[in-house]
């Protein structure tokens, strides 16, 4: 578990889109919904596991 940064509420790291901030707060901070931060995200994982 860890503390979100920014409400400062107990989150699992694990399962949030970021390490640091809790996922509601992270749709707040971004102005989008997780499911569309992850679709934006999953564009470059060909990218990174081809160049590792």
């Amino acid at each position: 578990m860890s503390i979100c940064a920014n409400c400062g509420k107990s989150f699992d790291h694990y399962g949030s889109f970021f390490t640091d901030i809790c996922d509601p707060c992270a749709e707040i901070a971004e102005g989008k919904k997780i499911e569309d931060l992850e679709r934006e995200d999953s564009k470059y994982d060909d990218h990174v596991l081809k160049n590792s």
